[in-house]
């Protein structure tokens, strides 16, 4: 009996001890889990409670279990989270990870098929702690973490035109993942809406069912949470009022958050939170190490009270390690009066990250001057030498090989030696100064004659000053529309004088009807203008609104006006250049084809709005791009007669790349090119070109900013899910640079414009680009206006040269010219320099 009762003893304590042991690792090996919901563009105004202004939109008084949250406990808040520009995604996830801020130029990295995170970020620090971290919805976590995910389901995130793919797929596993799940971290991010205000704009009825899906996943999420769980909704960006983002504007840099846990009071700031902070407080929250490169500040609310001392601690010698760190490699002096300091109570931390933020903020945006100098250079000695126009040598080519060899050494050796900068420097001097004195030469024996050539030339160099306004950057557009009516004015004036000498009243007439045709196009731009943040009582028409959120009627008539404008150009084009005489049998099919090409154009347009349509929309396109494609190749083999039927169809693509919206301004635009190159003299030519680049950037529905780069362009023919990211982003620069791409090519098929020339001017606009952004570095609205248009400008000049020399070498070896009609012949250059040569 003893024997028993010590034996029973025995497993009894056994017991006792196994369950205390159970009871310890309850309270201390916690199964903390944070789950974060990422609702991609979720603005902040789409989070709050309805209001009486809730009925004038569609975006707000739509989240229906936040509020019921809200007004039920302490145990939630919502707030502001303050994203650093650029708006973009991947910029976004970035800075959610690591805690750092990015850099305006990172904007480029979204179409980069290889972005792969090196620096430290907390998503690394739970996985070589043994943590799980499960990751769906956006493929681009993926792409940026490829190793760090214990669980993955993720899908292409490209396709703005899918709105509930991605968000249905995930929606299942996302609520197993929160009921059963081990992970310490689950991360899903939702598309719904971002890609709603992309194909709608956030006023539109789709964009309530959208947040009211998002609200109910948010419900179900927190009847599924278990005791310890803490959820956080939270936004990457917000967007703008057309559903654009990757600028710095409120709409943009404002996102929502929403946080909620079971069983304890917490609350959020009423200030704004640096979407930065998130970094520190998810790392504090389960005991990982705060990412080396961190400048976040750890939102202190969302700890308890006897906590918050040693989370300001923490979070503070992390940021002081790395400001250390950062002063030694880089020898930055203002950050050592900051970290020298002895800081011990919890306020003076708290100032000091502070300070330490600003500082770091400030050096990330600093220049290299000597950069910045040298390649001013280079461009001034390119200009030069373009309008000097000296005779190509042996010795110049040497020392054009020699400076090219140099600009790619500086580009490449980062050293504190820049030797190469010295030899550059040294080379591009004389190179300026032989130039300098060459063109002043050859001006002298010229003599100093004022025309319109002269009177064009001006005026291209104070559009180009005029980059120093920010005003004038703003309202471009219009500026542009001045000059070019100027120089159209001039030189009718000049014609019609030297025509009247002849009393040839006739073409004087024609003159003057050339001259008010293109000045009623140029006053149709406004039309289809792009409206951006800072015009005031800007106005944007129907061409330039979003397709989808039209209204039926609207949508009919933009589709039949596009369909009309296609047809009057068809008409026009194939009556001035296929005549009896010059339509072979193979032309007349091409003829006959391009009319069921627009019938699909327009269909094209159509499906865009149906539901379920986007392959038969993708076979639409790819049927137009194959059938373009055959018609260039048909048209140039019938030689010279055909080549203007290679250009129509080599058009076809491009209206399609537009948009419907944008389609009849490309029709006015390329017969505003035509017929304002009939009115001008040849040594006018280049100058009116300059000017018509900018204004066909602005005339076909584009704007200088961030946020309205055409992303939509990305996917025209091309599946959403495919990965074609390099030819997504081409699709996407044709569709910005389609004024440069036609005013290239009408430069070389014209044969009598001087492309010298043209570069010269073209680097002029781009040289004082340059100077406005350098001289305005440090001004309020750099971000915002001067950097964009350094970058667009520049862009527009770049494609303008590429295609400049692909057209050169591909159909100037053919002898590609366009045909002019006879009863032209009048306005024809080589006519008016021969009247010129011998006069009457």
């Amino acid at each position: 009996m003893n024997n028993v009762i010590r034996k029973s003893r025995l497993f009894l304590v056994s017991i006792n001890i196994i369950l205390a042991l159970f009871i310890f690792q309850t309270g201390f090996l916690l199964k903390r889990q944070i789950i974060v919901m990422l609702i991609d563009a979720l603005r902040y105004d789409f989070l709050i409670p309805p209001s009486h202004s809730s009925h004038h939109n569609y975006y707000t008084g739509q989240m229906k279990n936040v509020y019921e949250q809200l007004k039920a406990g302490k145990n939630c808040g919502i707030g502001t989270l303050i994203a650093d520009p650029p708006t973009t995604t991947l910029q976004r996830i970035k800075a959610l990870t690591t805690g750092t801020l990015p850099t305006f130029i990172d904007a480029g990295e979204n179409f980069s098929p290889d972005a792969i995170v090196n620096e430290d970020n907390f998503l690394y620090q739970a996985n070589s702690l043994g943590m799980n971290v499960s990751i769906m919805g956006d493929d681009t976590w993926l792409s940026l973490y490829p190793e760090q995910f214990s669980k993955a389901f993720v899908h292409y995130s490209f396709d703005i035109n899918d709105l509930n793919t991605v968000d249905d797929k995930i929606k299942p596993v996302f609520e197993q993942e929160v009921r059963e799940s081990n992970s310490s971290i689950i991360i899903a991010h939702f598309l719904g809406v971002d890609h709603c205000g992309h194909k709608y704009g956030p006023k539109h009825p789709v964009m309530a069912d959208t947040l009211r899906k998002m609200d109910r996943i948010i419900g179900e999420t927190l009847n599924g949470m278990r005791d310890d769980d803490l959820l956080m909704v939270i936004g990457d960006h917000g967007m703008t009022i057309t559903g654009d983002h990757g600028g710095d504007s409120d709409d943009e840099v404002k996102a929502g958050i929403f946080v909620y846990a079971k069983n304890r009071e917490i609350r959020l700031p009423t200030q704004p939170i640096s979407q930065i902070d998130i970094v520190p407080t998810i790392s504090l929250l389960l005991g990982l190490p705060i990412p080396f490169s961190n400048l976040g500040t750890a939102i202190l609310e969302l700890f308890p009270i006897e906590m918050r001392e040693s989370v300001v601690a923490m979070n503070y010698e992390q940021i002081k390690r790395f400001a250390e760190t950062y002063t030694l490699q880089k020898r930055f002096g203002a950050l050592y009066e900051v970290t020298a300091r002895e800081v011990n109570s919890m306020q003076d931390q708290i100032w000091a990250m502070s300070r330490i933020q600003r500082t770091l903020r400030d050096a990330w945006t600093q220049f290299d001057d000597s950069y910045i100098i040298i390649g001013n250079i280079c461009l001034i000695e390119a200009i030069l030498f373009l309008l000097s126009a000296q005779k190509v040598s042996i010795e110049w080519f040497i020392v054009r090989s020699g400076c090219i060899l140099l600009q790619c050494a500086l580009l490449v050796d980062h050293s504190e030696s820049k030797a190469a900068n010295t030899l550059l420097t040294m080379a591009l001097s004389v190179s300026c100064l032989s130039s300098a004195i060459s063109l002043v030469s050859r001006k002298l024996q010229e003599g100093f004659k004022i025309g319109v050539a002269d009177i064009a030339f001006v005026a291209v160099v104070l559009h180009s000053v005029s980059q120093f306004s920010n005003s004038f950057v703003i309202y471009e557009a219009m500026v542009t529309r001045y000059l070019i009516q100027g120089v159209l004015l001039a030189s009718t004036i000049a014609n019609i004088g030297n025509l009247a000498k002849k009393k040839s009243s006739i073409w004087s007439n024609r003159s003057l009807q050339l001259l008010v045709i293109c000045l009623a196009i140029l006053r149709s731009e406004p039309y289809f203008h792009r409206c951006r943040e800072e015009e005031v009582d800007c106005v944007q028409h129907y061409p330039a609104q979003i397709f989808s959120s039209l209204s039926v009627d609207a949508q009919f008539w933009r589709v039949l006006f596009a369909a009309i404008s296609l047809l009057g150009f068809n008409y026009g084009f194939h009556k001035y250049f296929c005549s009896p005489s010059t339509c072979s049998g193979s032309l007349r099919i091409l003829r006959a084809l391009s009319f069921p090409i627009i019938a699909l154009i327009s269909f094209h347009s159509i499906l865009q709005v149906l539901p379920n349509s986007s392959f038969r929309a993708v076979i639409t396109v790819q049927i137009i791009y194959i059938g373009s494609l055959i018609s260039v190749i048909v048209a140039i083999s019938n030689g010279r007669s055909g080549y203007p039927f290679a250009i129509q169809s080599a058009l076809w693509p491009c209206f399609l790349i537009v948009g419907d919206g944008q389609q009849p301004a490309l029709i006015l635009y390329i017969t505003l090119i035509y017929l304002a190159t009939r009115i001008v003299e040849k040594d006018e030519l280049p100058a009116l070109i300059t000017l018509l680049i900018t204004y066909g950037f602005y005339f076909t529905g584009h704007s200088p900013a961030i946020s309205s780069i055409p992303w939509h362009a990305a996917f025209i023919g091309i599946s959403g899910n495919s990965n074609f990211r390099l030819l997504s982003g081409l699709l996407v620069m044709i569709n910005l640079n389609i004024s440069a791409l036609i005013c290239a090519t009408f430069t070389v098929l014209l044969g009598t414009i001087s492309i010298r020339r043209v570069l010269a001017l073209m680097a002029i606009r781009s040289l004082f680009s340059c100077f406005a952004a350098s001289v305005h570095r440090r001004h309020l609205m750099v971000w915002k206006i001067f950097a964009p248009k350094f970058i667009f400008e520049n862009v527009l000049f770049i494609s303008f040269i590429t295609v400049i020399l692909l057209t050169t070498i591909v159909l100037r070896r053919k002898n590609f010219k366009l045909v002019k009609p006879e009863k032209y012949n009048a306005f024809d250059d080589e006519d008016i320099n021969k009247k010129k040569k011998n006069p009457a």
